[in-house]
């Protein structure tokens, strides 16, 4: 056995840390690190810790398909999370390197205990637990993937991935392709989204020719769902959802040194209703005092649903002695279609200090956007789902349980409701009780009814009932204009049935049986054997017993306290949710918000009644109600 380690120890803040490589016999290398607090972060007492340990460098195992493993490990975390935002900032820096199969760990160990300490903070009631593998691909190797999934459970349930991929073609010796790829992905459990990042760190071509860029891709499919991907960032017109980083294009320099200088660019996106792509390259070259440069490039937004295209062009090319203009071409412009297809656009041509500019505006195809598909009768679409038997469930009692246990029913049994159950009927082909008329279904006119409603009847008696919520895309069902289309949300929230049914019983008290919660005592003690108490049994009244199981051991469970459940108060039923946006339409100037129909609920609702508003002048203006002062 051979190797070494490393040792280290902040008394001011109460960490041990350590880094550890050993060679057994030259058939494995063992590393591991890791850090012990003996204090929390915010002085108060307590530990937490932290320990990755993994194998490498042993014969590799083949895993089929030209796969083999090559090195295995697994961490383990104490009172520790992972801060997403340091590892996603890291990826630029090669952080993961610092912490998936580390090269020369000893040399490196102070780069790895603060890359610990810092993607992995201190916090109490939070737990990881992870594997780690080493996968390559052909012999000799010439694709090698480190990878990470790391499991938090206790103060919140979420999954890291991290990855690092790398690829030198065509041998590791002669790298002409040298790609790097140090990726991340984030599954919030609680609140049901999925992030994943990734940048190109350290890759070229041909030995000199630098790779760089960056993807980003979103999603959620809980409270407001939506999706995008980006690779090298979105188009210049698309509004960046919330919390989608500024992506740098994935660009090649085509020339090693700053003069002559020739980068190109490129980008590539989708959305939940568009698709985006463009590319840009750009020159520089200067001798003498005199230097040209050039750019030509363009962006191109596709809308699915209806169709519809906006694609952006510029080119230009310009002779400078140092700083003073003597030569410029240059064109702008953009093409929109698909029917009418129109061109429109500015060429410029600079002498000097002259120039002159030719505008152009063409229609190249004529005639009206492509014709819609026929009208559709959204009220038979409407009936013929809710006749559908997936359409209907049951819930369980509104209030906790009638505490008679129901037997399990075979497969395919059907619907049966519970006798202290709801029902509930659901739709997913139109939004029910909307402020405003159905203009579209999926890209179709729609013909007869507009608007619609569900109600409940049984027996001929109407039934009280609550509505019930799921997503919908907007553009599918209201004609938005394009502004909105590109800011609004992808999916809303609005009604899709209705859930029914009475929590109220009855039942003949004369023939119930009392039975009284009575225990016996009994006394244990260390100096004779345990005997039951003189006297009658203990009585629990119900009263007693609902004040016991508020303050009890299963109130005071620790899953009780986990995830958005840690939010609820002694009173709540539920756990804390992500609330539905809410707007109000006020004045530009000061005043009080405008009153709108009850039912006008969602974003697309309120762009309408706003329209209406402001047809006489813009005099109104929608804001979100939390930003509006109490």
């Amino acid at each position: 056995m051979s190797g070494g380690g490393f040792l280290f120890h902040d008394e001011a803040q109460g960490v041990y840390a350590g880094v550890l490589e050993l060679s057994l016999h030259e058939l494995m290398t063992v590393k591991a690190f890791g850090l012990i607090a003996t204090r929390m972060p915010d002085g108060s007492r307590g530990y937490s810790l932290i320990i990755f340990i993994m194998a490498e460098d042993f014969r590799p195992l083949p895993l089929g398909m030209g796969f083999t493993l090559q090195g295995i490990g697994g961490m383990v975390a104490v009172h520790r999370t992972f801060d997403e935002d340091v590892l996603r900032e890291g990826l630029k820096h090669e952080t993961l390197g610092s912490l998936l199969f580390p090269r020369n760990p000893i040399g490196n160990a102070p780069a790895i205990i603060a890359a610990l300490a810092s993607a992995f903070p201190a916090r109490r009631g939070s737990y990881l637990l992870g594997i780690l593998a080493r996968i390559g691909w052909a012999t000799p190797t010439l694709v090698l993937l480190d990878l990470a999934l790391i499991f938090e459970f206790g103060a919140r349930k979420r999954l890291l991935v991290l990855g690092r991929i790398s690829a030198l073609l065509p041998s590791a010796d002669n790298d002409l392709v040298r790609l790097k790829l140090d990726a991340m992905g984030v599954i919030d459990f609680d609140q049901g989204t999925a992030a994943i990042d990734a940048v190109l760190v350290d890759s070229r071509l041909v030995h000199k020719f630098p790779l760089s860029g960056a993807m980003a891709l979103r999603a959620r499919w809980g409270s407001g769902p939506g999706f995008v991907l980006a690779v090298g960032g979105l188009n210049p017109r698309f509004a960046p959802p919330a919390g989608l980083p500024k992506l740098d294009r994935i660009a090649i320099a085509l020339c090693s040194g700053d003069n002559p200088r020739v980068t190109c660019e490129a980008y590539f996106a989708i959305t939940s209703n568009t698709v985006q792509f463009g590319a840009r390259a750009q020159l520089h070259a200067a001798a003498h005092g005199f230097s040209v440069d050039g750019d030509v490039g363009f962006d191109v937004l596709v809308q699915l649903i209806p169709l519809h295209f906006i694609a952006e062009f510029h080119a230009s090319v310009q002779l400078k002695r140092g700083s003073h203009n003597l030569f410029k071409v240059s064109l702008q412009g953009e093409l929109e279609g698909p029917r009418p297809l129109r061109v429109s656009g500015k060429a410029t041509f600079e002498i000097l200090w002259c120039d002159i500019s030719v505008r152009f505006d063409k229609t190249l195809i004529e005639g009206e956007k492509p014709p819609l598909p026929p009208a559709v009768e959204v009220l038979a679409e409407l009936k013929k789902a809710l006749s559908s038997a997936t359409s209907w469930s049951t819930l369980g009692p509104a209030q906790g349980t009638h505490g008679v246990a129901l037997r399990k029913l075979a497969p395919g049994a059907g619907i049966v409701l519970d006798p202290l159950g709801r029902l509930v009927v659901k739709q997913q082909v139109v939004p029910l009780n909307t402020g405003r008329d159905i203009d579209s279904f999926g890209g179709a006119p729609v013909s007869g009814a507009r608007r619609f409603q569900v109600k409940a009847a049984l027996n001929g008696a109407v039934q009280q009932g609550t509505a019930v919520r799921d997503q919908f895309a907007p553009a599918q069902y209201f004609a938005l204009s394009e502004d909105d289309k590109l800011a609004g949300p992808s999916f809303e929230e609005m009604d899709a049935g209705l859930v029914f049914g009475s929590a109220a019983l009855s039942f003949d008290a004369a023939q119930g049986v009392a039975a009284p919660m009575a225990y016996e005592s009994i006394v244990i003690d260390a100096l004779q054997a345990p005997a039951a108490a003189a006297g009658p049994r203990y009585v629990l009244t119900a009263g007693q017993l609902l004040l016991h199981s508020a303050s009890g051991a299963a109130a005071r469970a620790p899953a009780r306290r986990a995830g958005l459940a840690r939010f609820r108060d002694a009173q709540a039923l539920a756990a804390a949710s992500l609330g539905t946006p809410r707007w109000r339409i006020m004045p530009l100037g000061e005043g009080e918000p405008a009153a709108v129909e009850a039912n006008v609920k969602t974003w697309s609702e309120y762009r309408a009644a706003l329209a209406l508003m402001n047809r006489g002048g813009a005099k109104w203006q929608m804001v979100p109600l939390h930003e509006l002062a109490a």
